[in-house]
């Protein structure tokens, strides 16, 4: 019954991804896809690990422990990179804020495709020039995207 709720045609559940897939366009229902999947087979998982009879509340504790500890480890390795101060953010802050309006707010396909495409410049930039003058042109191009296509390069 449990696979019937993500696999049969007159559930709700596959009614209402068919639904915003329709309503969504191309990206949409491509992520729709691909999150609706993944969280099918999270909680089919889910259901049968309990019906084996594994402790389903300590799986989740030792995951959460392990991610958390990986993101730790991951903050103390950027810190041994970057100078560690009380305005670390302002460093990555307009970048970020260019990259998500670049791809279009709200749209994740976009955010991918800008961060490629400024990461790109940057370090293309950077190869033949100096890094801060491939910032400059990072910018430059973000400023002419906006004006010819102010919703952003995947954004409707």
């Amino acid at each position: 019954e449990l696979v019937k709720v993500f696999t049969s045609t007159s559930s709700r559940h596959v009614q209402e991804v068919v639904k915003s897939s329709r309503e969504g366009g191309a990206s949409l229902n491509i992520l729709s896809g691909l999150v609706d999947g993944n969280f099918s087979a999270y909680w089919l998982g889910i259901s049968i690990v309990g019906l084996m009879g594994v402790d389903q509340r300590r799986i989740y504790l030792v995951t959460s422990a392990i991610g958390g500890a990986l993101a730790g480890l991951g903050a103390c390795l950027l810190a041994l990179q970057y100078d560690v101060h009380p305005f670390i953010g302002n460093t990555f802050g307009p970048l970020l804020f260019m990259i998500c309006v670049l791809g279009g707010l709200g749209n994740m396909i976009g955010g991918f495709i800008a961060a490629f495409i400024i990461s790109q410049i940057i370090a293309i930039g950077g190869y033949y020039f100096s890094t801060e003058l491939s910032y400059v042109l990072a910018f430059i191009l973000f400023i002419l995207l906006m004006f010819i296509r102010p919703q952003g390069i995947v954004g409707r």
